[in-house]
């Protein structure tokens, strides 16, 4: 092992996209960033995520102040409506898929956000970081342990150790420094996969995101930069897991069959344009953000299901609010700054999980009393302006 011992103002494990931002957010403060990954090498990267993220308003103008976006905004595309379909057997007998349009515009603000391949957001970050002269990437070095003495945190990674003030832990679901902090987490396995690929097709998507609701999970097609076109998605079908898993193992012409009838011809004719990636479609949560001075954000603090594009905004709130407490750091001790950091953000999490969770429950269920109330709280939201309305500004907070 190398005998290097360098120090660092806060080092943080965990290089893909939370990492790297939150990385690039205390380096632009002055402050000196150590930031490790065992899958990433900084100098020879390369992404095959086919997957895409939506960054919302309040994701965007924090990137902004970042200096962020001005590097992204050209591969974003703006997603000015979202559309929801209730298609369930009930209605179905009779003919009846309903849609319901919700209109940014309605806010006074366009759009509800934009949506970014993340195979480019991580390059975009990448670059960024290697160009930082305060923040150093530890290429493919994992986490192994730490010890904590005197608010001094030693780091042992699988190449050298090193010394800092604060840690971070953004090294995901089954997060290495979770583990060391000893910090309990509740995984629930919502019996979904969910599989996620890019397509063209037929018709303009208009800039309009479209969830389906149906048994099993919602298909999600979002609006993807392609150019000139106004014909390319990306694509989240979330399902019961034995059906997610049929799926993905059809042959290609049999899986377009599959899914140019589950998304009700709204696009036209659809083509499969990637590979296909399925995942477990898990929701967890902590129990607590930190211990002494190491705190937990990203995945390895929470886990949504893959609806309402709260994944990654809820991080950047994550990092939005570390950094505002940081503004702090010289009168405060760094466990000091952890707790505070746990205390503002802790219940909001919380809040969140409980509205998606419910609301996952409520999209994939074949009860028809839900069904029911599926439909009738669809359109009583639909229909009532100032209910609408606050429903979009709780989904874009």
């Amino acid at each position: 092992m190398n005998n290097s011992f360098e120090k660092f103002d806060v080092f943080i494990v965990g290089g893909n996209i939370t990492g790297l931002i939150c990385a690039i957010a205390l380096s632009q403060n002055k402050i000196k960033v150590g930031c490790c990954d065992p899958n990433i090498d900084i100098n020879n990267f390369n992404s095959e995520d086919t997957r895409s993220t939506a960054i919302l308003r309040s994701g965007k103008k924090f990137l902004e102040n970042l200096n962020i976006w001005t590097n992204l905004k050209n591969s974003c595309l703006p997603l000015d409506k979202m559309e929801i379909i209730d298609d369930n057997k009930i209605f179905k007998k009779f003919s009846l898929f309903e849609n319901y349009i919700f209109d940014s515009q309605e806010l006074l603000e366009k759009p509800f956000g934009w949506n970014v391949k993340n195979n480019v957001l991580k390059r975009t970050l990448v670059e960024l970081v290697k160009k930082s002269k305060n923040i150093k990437f530890f290429s493919n070095q994992s986490f192994e342990k730490l010890l904590i003495k005197k608010q001094k945190i030693t780091i042992n990674l699988s190449k050298e150790k090193i010394e800092t003030n604060f840690l971070i832990g953004a090294d995901g679901l089954n997060s290495k420094v979770k583990q060391s902090i000893r910090v309990k987490q509740t995984l629930l396995d919502t019996r979904q996969k969910a599989l996620s690929f890019q397509i063209e097709h037929e018709k303009s998507h208009k800039n309009i995101s479209t969830e389906i609701y149906k048994e099993g999970g919602p298909l999600t097609f979002v609006p993807t930069k392609a150019k000139d076109k106004m014909n390319y998605s990306s694509v989240i079908w979330m399902n019961h897991s034995k059906e997610s898993e049929k799926l993905y193992n059809l042959p290609k012409h049999e899986f377009e069959k599959q899914l140019n009838k589950r998304s009700l011809g709204i696009y036209g004719k659809l083509n499969l344009k990637s590979n296909i990636n399925l995942w477990n479609v898990n929701t967890m949560f902590v129990e607590n953000l930190c211990y002494k001075n190491v705190i937990l954000v990203g995945e390895a603090a929470h886990v949504l299901p893959p609806i309402g594009a709260q994944g990654l905004n809820t991080s950047l709130k994550d990092i939005s609010i570390l950094m505002e407490i940081f503004q702090n750091k010289n009168k405060l001790s760094y466990q000091e700054l952890a707790l505070k950091y746990e205390t503002k953000r802790l219940p909001d999490i919380k809040k969140k999980m409980f509205s998606i969770l419910l609301l996952n429950e409520v999209v994939k269920s074949n009860s028809i009393p839900v069904m029911f109330i599926r439909r009738f709280g669809i359109e009583m939201i639909s229909k009532l302006g100032f209910l609408r309305k606050n429903i979009m500004r709780f989904g874009l907070s």
